[in-house]
Order: structure tokens, then sequence, then C-alpha cells
């Protein structure tokens, strides 16, 4: 099992999937990670033109609501350059980033699914590629939370609770946090004792999950009888809340197995919910559901 942090990431809304744009345009069938894929297979599509020697790209959810908009480099989208800004599903913008050559640099921006700011800072910007790596280079790695393999923040980052109420403030300098005061939802203080980061967890840590998985996952008998094994990997988000959302089939076995595993998930107990920054927050993770028989093929 592995599991990512994402960012914690209303220009356009159309109303059908397969619209028709000007010829210079293309539209291809994308997956929640950006990869090109067949239709069937896709949970996004993507609008791409060139302009002034940068692949200009929007990025739809299947219903036509804008998920994405930003710009690459290079035409395998590759190099991510200039303004990004992202959409949730129900319309709202979760993040305003900007890159240089790939490097987050200047102004960052994210919110929750409610619109209400989640957190606020700069990026360094105007280093060399020898300067940047320098910088990295010296920075603790032993402290996996106040370095970054390509970005250095700088200044002061205020992080804030869905409430609206500020639930951290960090100061850095060349991308090292010097500097870090926390509060509650309520406006109390919060001891850092405990820890501010940690990522979701099911009730019981890994240990429980297996076994509830272990408990529940059997092979539908029409799998069974046509010998079919592999591993179906489902994606899920945790939200604020620790409930489980939005699951989506990222790797088949079978449509049966598929649905199986699905079932499983949805009906899965509330999580923990990560916490970053002192306060909860989204986080997806990839579940793996393995079905192996002897004499199975995949």
């Amino acid at each position: 099992m592995k599991y990512q942090l994402t960012l914690i990431p209303l220009l356009i809304c159309l109303f059908h999937t397969e619209p028709v744009f000007n010829q210079d345009t293309t539209i291809t069938w994308i997956d929640h990670s950006g990869k090109h894929v067949n239709k069937a297979a896709a949970t996004m599509y993507r609008q791409s033109w060139e302009e002034n020697e940068l692949w200009m790209v929007r990025d739809f959810y299947l219903d036509g609501q804008l998920q994405m908009t930003g710009a690459y480099r290079r035409p395998q989208f590759k190099i991510n350059h200039g303004t990004f800004i992202y959409y949730s599903k129900y319309n709202v913008k979760t993040l305003e980033v900007n890159y240089d050559n790939d490097y987050l640099t200047g102004q960052a921006t994210a919110y929750f699914d409610n619109g209400t700011l989640s957190e606020t800072g700069m990026y360094m910007e105007g280093l060399s590629f020898e300067e940047r790596n320098d910088l990295i280079a010296a920075l603790p790695k032993e402290l996996p939370y106040t370095r970054d393999s390509t970005n250095l923040k700088t200044g002061t980052w205020e992080y804030y609770h869905i409430n609206g109420k500020l639930s951290g403030r960090e100061v850095y300098k060349d991308g090292f946090i010097i500097y870090s005061e926390y509060w509650n939802d309520d406006g109390s203080e919060f001891d850092q004792r405990h820890r501010v980061h940690r990522p979701a967890e099911f009730p019981g840590g890994k240990a429980a999950l297996a076994e509830y998985l272990h408990k529940r996952v059997r092979l539908p008998d029409t799998d069974q009888f046509h010998k079919v094994s592999g591993t179906v990997k489902i994606r899920i988000t945790i939200d604020e809340k620790g409930q489980v959302k939005d699951p989506t089939i990222i790797k088949s076995v079978s449509p049966t197995a598929d649905a199986h595993c699905l079932e499983i998930v949805k009906n899965m107990p509330l999580w923990i919910p990560a916490r970053m920054h002192n306060r909860h927050v989204k986080m997806n993770y990839v579940l793996p559901f393995h079905f192996v028989q002897p004499g199975s093929r995949n």
C-alpha cells in the first residue's frame, strides 16, 4: 500500500463530454495522473494547443467541468511553466501555483473544497539550477517536512483549518523552516510535542487494514472458474473528516473482481484523516487487492 499527499490540488463549464474546438486544438483522453489512455479507461479529457512556443492545456472531468489549466514547455506535456490552476468536481478553485521551468516559484495558494483558504505562501524565485541544487543539498535530510526535492519555500507560510481559523504559521529561509507555531481549530495554542504532520490511517493501522481486507476479499465465482488472478488497484481520497471518497479503479482484473473491490471500499469505516501543518487535509491513497490462484492467468 502506498499513499501520496496531495494539496492536500471556474473559468469554463461545458455540458457535454466531446466538445468541438477549432482545428488547432487536440482532444485526448487521460486518467487522474494525466497519462494518456483510451476513452474507456479515462477519468478526464484534455484540450491542448500550441501558443507562443508553449503547449497550453485545459483538463476536464468527464461531465465537462474544468479540472485544470496550465502550460508546458514540451509537446509531451512536460516541464510545467507559468500559472497552473486546479478545480474540484464541485466547481471550486482548490490550488493556484506558478512554475518556472518545472520549479514552483512565487505565490502559491490552496483552498478547501468549500472555498475557504487552506494555505498560502511563497516559493523562492530567480535561482539558477546550480544555486537551487546547492541550497537543497544543504537542507537537513533528517527533517522530511522542512525540505523538498525540487522546490524551496521562503518567508512566512500560513495554514488554516477548514473552519477558517489559523492552524499554523511557519517561517522559511532558503527552504529551511526557522520558526513555527500552531493552533487548534478552537483558537487555542497547539502543543508541539504532538505531531503536526501525519498521513491518513485506517483505524488500527496497517495491520488492521490488512485484516479488514483479508476477511472481505473473495474472488467472484466466475473469475474462479476462469482461473483469473491479478491485483486490482483502487485510488481513494480520504477527506478532512476521514470519509472515503471518489474510489477509482486504476488497475483492473475483471469487471466482477473490480466491482467486488469497489463495494468493499464503499463500505469502509471512517479513517483517521491526514494532518499537515496541524490541520486535517485530504489525502490520496492506493489500495491493492490481490487475487492469486494455482495455475491462474493474469
